[in-house]
């Protein structure tokens, strides 16, 4: 899944071009490394009470049919023994296999809720935007428990604070049979849900023309236009259709022997106002991968497949498109239809 971007060698003198087409990609660059190559041109969502966070299944590593939600990306950890997020197991004498996860007892529960700024009478909602199932759990029924990373290893412990995910513990056992895949599950926390019910839908891509693209000036530099077209080849070109909005996809394989393809373009365009909203590049690179197509389209090995959406899916926000990205480094982003709403990244506790 993870492949080099470039062959030092053979291009030591495009090194110079790469740092700086490097700077431009899908997302925050400097979430995702330097191995992007294109940025939309787009700030990130400055929606401060919009936290969304991703669902783990912690079933199989803890024994125990659960799901867990890790707030650690909102917690600010101190050193402070008064602020201290675990209790010093080291003076405990703890055995080290009760280390891997367990529940924080009250006075670690009140500091971790002040400090995340969550009060008892909150919610936590979790919403699979594939089958329109919302459910809500009060924050007062939900234990907060601290779970060793996965970077670390329970024969190394005493472990400190900041090796832990902190965060709420979900039975899974409450979940429909058919609702227990969190794949395409969304979690947010507080007094309402920020939720739009109804309206994702998965696309169904059709193989087109690259001729059928819609003429637009792209918001990427000439430097950027130029590496694009001197070091990747055009090849399927995909369109899905809905009652407002075309969205295109170009696919790019990189001339330099890279197996398969390597970026993959897309273009939103408004009917109405007959114009390109939005123009994002996913790319193949050492945090990142794409994600094959809805339906088996582009790899028959996913027939199933039902990554890509689109749709509202918050109630006071315009649509999104979402589904084209694997990410080992940083988390995932949800795209909004237009560039100037910027972009949301799921908070998922990634250590890598």
């Amino acid at each position: 899944m993870k492949k080099s971007n470039y062959y030092l060698i053979f291009f030591a003198g495009f090194i110079a071009i790469s740092i700086l087409f490097s700077c431009k990609s899908s997302s925050k660059s400097n979430n995702y490394g330097n191995s992007k190559d294109i940025e939309q041109e787009t700030q990130a969502s400055n929606r401060k009470d919009l936290n969304l966070f991703y669902l783990w299944e912690w079933n199989k590593s803890i024994g125990k049919n659960t799901y867990f939600v890790s707030l650690s990306d909102i917690y600010v950890l101190s050193e402070n023994p008064d602020s201290l997020a675990i209790p010093n197991f080291q003076d405990e004498g703890r055995d080290k296999e009760a280390l891997s996860y367990f529940e924080l007892s009250d006075i670690y529960r009140k500091r971790f809720l002040t400090n995340t700024k969550i009060a008892e009478e909150d919610s936590l909602y979790i919403f699979d935007y594939s089958t329109n199932a919302l459910r809500s759990f009060q924050i007062k029924s939900l234990k907060v428990v601290a779970h060793l990373s996965i970077y670390e290893d329970v024969s190394s412990c005493p472990c400190t604070q900041y090796d832990y995910m902190i965060g709420f513990e979900v039975n899974r056992n409450v979940f429909d049979e058919g609702e227990k895949n969190s794949i395409h599950k969304l979690v947010y926390v507080g007094k309402k849900s920020p939720f739009f019910i109804g309206s994702m839908e998965p696309i169904v891509w059709q193989k087109t023309d690259s001729s059928k693209l819609p003429k637009y000036k792209s918001t990427f530099s000439e430097i950027q236009k130029t590496v694009l077209l001197n070091y990747f080849k055009k090849e399927n070109t995909y369109v899905f259709e809905n009652s407002k909005y075309q969205f295109f996809l170009q696919d790019y394989s990189d001339i330099r022997n890279f197996n398969g393809i390597a970026k993959r373009q897309l273009l939103v365009y408004d009917k109405k106002k007959k114009k390109i909203l939005n123009e994002v590049l996913f790319s193949e690179s050492e945090g990142s991968s794409l994600v094959p197509l809805n339906y088996g389209l582009d790899n028959s090995n996913f027939p199933d497949m039902q990554a890509q959406w689109v749709g509202k899916l918050f109630k006071n926000e315009r649509e999104v498109v979402l589904g084209f990205e694997y990410h080992s480094f940083s988390c995932p982003i949800i795209n909004f239809i237009n560039s100037k709403d910027g972009f949301l990244e799921i908070k998922c506790d990634n250590r890598h």
